[in-house]
């Protein structure tokens, strides 16, 4: 009876997720920026069940590194982010870990009841997988991160040569920032509305780059054009001509990222067409070999 209910649950949470995969969803944008007011009265359902327990968790880690990725993902504090902040990505983690360990110990009863595994074993497998589920939101985060630095690098590196020519147009280098932010774009120009509304309120763009440094995690391709910018809102000069030098490094960079991955997927393109092999001669060799290993357990051959 156990393990029929077991089956039933595994059936009902693939029915659940296939289901919920096939829902039409509401586009979800995170170029607004909420208060932790906000972001605490809009916790998800996750980290309601789990909050205490990472709460709990949080009191023995050091929370700068995650805040830090939230940040250069550009989650932190975000309307419709997975992770708005530190405490929803630990509850992320835990409700992870939870449900694969669960998970493990079903599978690993069944396999037991069947003869395949002792009970140890099972409980052996429920801790593999309830660990592996504990790093999976880690994972998860730093594809995120990684995908988010490769757009804004893609977005800088069109960006900066519309930004040369605003101020090539004789518009200063605050309002060629403004300019840019209310014009249709990626990632940066995204975060490029901020500091121009920052620029209206409190007339210091320096404050306003660095705030942008700031707010995304001191996110790599962001350094060099915070450092131009601020240096040249405090001491003046032009900068026209280094924005479009940068951009230039970053459309080399950009070019050099997509021609390693193209050799790096090119490698990786083995593997999955070596275990296709290994499969189709499983499939070939098996009845073949179960005869013979049967004859031989029986005397056939002699």
């Amino acid at each position: 009876m156990t393990y029929s209910l077991w089956f039933a649950f595994l059936g009902g949470l693939g029915t659940f997720l296939a289901l919920n995969a096939g829902q039409r969803r509401a586009p979800r944008t995170l170029r607004v920026r909420l208060g932790l007011e906000q972001v605490q009265a809009r916790r998800p359902l996750v980290d309601r069940l789990f909050g205490t327990w990472a709460e709990s968790l949080l009191q023995r880690r050091d929370a700068t590194d995650v805040e830090t990725r939230l940040k250069q993902a550009g989650f932190w504090q975000r309307v419709g982010a997975l992770y708005p902040d530190v405490r929803t990505f630990y509850a992320y983690k835990v409700a992870s870990a939870t449900l694969l360990a669960v998970l493990g110990l079903g599978a690993g009863l069944i396999l037991a009841s069947l003869g395949g595994f002792s009970p140890a074993t099972g409980l052996a497998v429920a801790a593999a997988t309830g660990a592996l589920g504990y790093f999976l939101p880690d994972m998860d985060l730093k594809g995120k991160v990684s995908r988010r630095d490769d757009q804004m690098l893609a977005d800088m590196a069109s960006a900066l040569d519309r930004l040369a020519n605003f101020l090539a147009a004789g518009y200063p280098l605050a309002q060629a920032v403004q300019q840019l932010a209310e014009r249709p774009g990626g990632v940066f120009v995204a975060e490029l509305r901020p500091v121009a509304a920052h620029y209206n309120v409190s007339g210091d763009l320096a404050a306003g780059v660095e705030a942008l440094l700031e707010n995304n995690g001191n996110l790599p391709p962001l350094i060099p054009f915070v450092t131009l910018l601020r240096t040249t809102a405090r001491l003046g000069g032009g900068v026209s001509e280094q924005l479009r030098d940068l951009a230039a490094e970053l459309r080399t960079e950009l070019t050099q990222r997509i021609t390693a991955r193209g050799y790096r997927n090119t490698v990786l393109m083995i593997v999955p067409a070596f275990f296709a092999i290994l499969a189709t001669l499983l499939v070939l060799a098996a009845p073949g070999a179960l005869r013979a290993f049967a004859s031989l357990g029986t005397g056939g051959f002699l």
